[in-house]
């Protein structure tokens, strides 16, 4: 008997699978093993059944479904080398594997000698039997030691705010122990954007590093920047007591521009990849929590492109159950705001205006609660049509707010939210404080800031907007914050 198989990914649309072997039949019994391949962009969440292998194995007894379930990283463009099918291949240049805009694809190519070169090699195999990565290879003669080669991308940062470098460099032979991320603006004139320092003995061998750093706020906002990888050749090299030492060898992989994501004028939208799941919550506005939901309901996005005030919204979730509270009764009942549900809360640190995009059924009671209590003019309220639109609700610090229809599932796109309350939390007075693993900064103008660690080296530079800017992913530690011409120490 012949046997189906389907492989669903959710939450994005970069992974990919391979299933081998690769047949255009299956029948009872057959063994096949499924390859899930990350591109450098996502994070595999594990499948619906509970594995969280990227490589499994399964024997057909009946028809197979299986989900893998990713969450996919804010990108702009990558170089994960997928491309390849085979060992040694040579390339003159290449643009990104996966690209976000298509006009802006980016270009990678290699400099031998200070002379663009033919072409440059690339592997399959690197490592096998250890985290194998598919890379090219940077490979600079002896007699160029002091001139070391070097890999290039260019691409164009138009409409690009803090942009990163994402990647990843190995070696196996002979290389330099400082290894430099660097940018440029015309591909002449290079400046350092970060750098690692390989160990000195033979434990660098076949270990994959990340070499990762943030473009200065000067490389925004531009038609061509230029960034490379290249040795330090006044640091030491480390070899192998094997290597003839006539090569410096690197191999770079999973190179990744990443920048900030674009809301689209809102402070959150729904993200017309993600996966959203019951009473999962959405912190990354300062100020502001929003919780989706609760009890079993099952969350699902839709595309739903619309512009209200200066906000555009791409996408919609809405819920398979509606709305209740703990004792299953709807709010018109009981005058308890829903736990279990399509509904959607909002936790506001902050007086100001709350904007919330929604999707309302047809003649379905609707309702905007402020802690227990439905605003007069959102008391179960009415729409004829299905209706989509935003709403605009004052906000006071320390109250809850839900949105919600009854005997409905109210769908519901995204926010704004601005505050307004001149009290603020006594962490919050000084401008620079840090809290649930996030740097916050409050500023009264538009301004560049730098972050420094202890060693003095610039971990993150950022345009502010006027009111609280989140730096988020630094590690734990005191840092220098470089404000206004002052430097403000504070504890992430």
């Amino acid at each position: 008997m012949t046997r189906t198989v389907t492989i669903n990914l959710k939450g994005t649309n970069t992974a990919s699978y391979s299933i081998t072997p690769k047949q255009d039949q299956y029948y009872a019994g057959d063994v096949i093993t499924t390859t899930l391949d990350l591109h450098a962009i996502n994070e595999f969440t594990g499948w619906g059944d509970g594995n969280t292998s990227l490589v499994r194995v399964d024997t057909l007894t009946d028809n197979l479904t299986l989900t893998a379930h990713f969450v996919q990283a804010p990108y702009v463009m990558a170089w994960d080398f997928c491309h390849l099918t085979g060992n040694n291949q040579t390339f003159a240049n290449r643009v990104a594997n996966h690209a976000v805009d298509t006009t802006n694809v980016g270009l990678m190519y290699y400099i031998a000698a200070d002379t663009l070169a033919p072409n440059f090699s690339t592997r399959n195999n690197k490592f096998t039997g250890k985290e194998l990565n598919y890379c090219m290879v940077r490979k600079t003669p002896a007699a160029y030691f002091n001139n070391p080669d070097y890999l290039v991308i260019r691409f164009s940062t138009k409409d690009l705010n803090l942009v990163g470098i994402k990647s990843k460099i190995a070696s196996d032979n002979c290389v330099y122990q400082v290894q430099k991320i660097q940018y440029s603006l015309d591909g002449k004139a290079w400046e350092d954007v970060a750098s690692i320092t390989l160990p000195a003995d033979e434990s660098f061998n076949q270990v994959w590093y990340d070499l990762n750093g943030q473009l200065p706020e000067a490389a925004e906002g531009k038609d061509s920047v230029f960034v490379r990888w290249i040795a330090d050749p006044t640091s030491a090299r480390s070899a192998l007591s094997s290597s003839d030492q006539s090569f410096e060898y690197a191999y770079i992989s999973k190179v990744v521009v990443t920048a900030a994501e674009d809301m689209g004028g809102a402070s959150w939208r729904v993200n017309p990849i993600a996966e959203y799941t019951s009473g999962q919550v959405i912190t990354s506005v300062p100020g502001i929590r929003l919780t989706l939901g609760g009890g079993a309901n099952v969350w699902s996005t839709a595309d739903s492109v619309n512009t209200f005030g200066e906000a555009t919204y791409l996408a919609s979730i809405n819920g398979t159950q509606n709305p209740v509270d703990a004792g299953g009764k709807k709010f018109s009942a009981s005058g308890n705001p829903p736990t279990v549900g399509a509904f959607y809360k909002f936790e506001v640190d902050y007086d100001g205006t709350l904007d919330v995009a929604v999707i309302v059924n047809a003649n379905k009671a609707s309702y905007i609660v402020e802690d227990s209590t439905a605003f007069t003019d959102y008391n179960g309220f009415l729409v004829t049509t299905k209706t989509y639109t935003s709403y605009s609700i004052p906000v006071k610090a320390g109250s809850d707010y839900y949105f919600f229809s009854e005997g409905s599932k109210m769908g519901m796109m995204g926010f704004v939210y601005k505050t307004t309350s001149a009290l603020k939390p006594t962490h919050e007075q000084c401008g620079i404080y840090s809290t649930n693993g996030s740097l916050f900064i409050r500023a009264t103008k538009e301004e560049v800031i730098s972050v420094y660690d202890l060693s003095g080296r610039r971990v993150a530079n950022l345009k502010l907007q006027v009111g609280t800017n989140e730096i988020s992913g630094l590690k734990k530690g005191l840092y220098l914050v470089r404000q206004s011409g002052k430097t403000t120490k504070v504890v992430l």
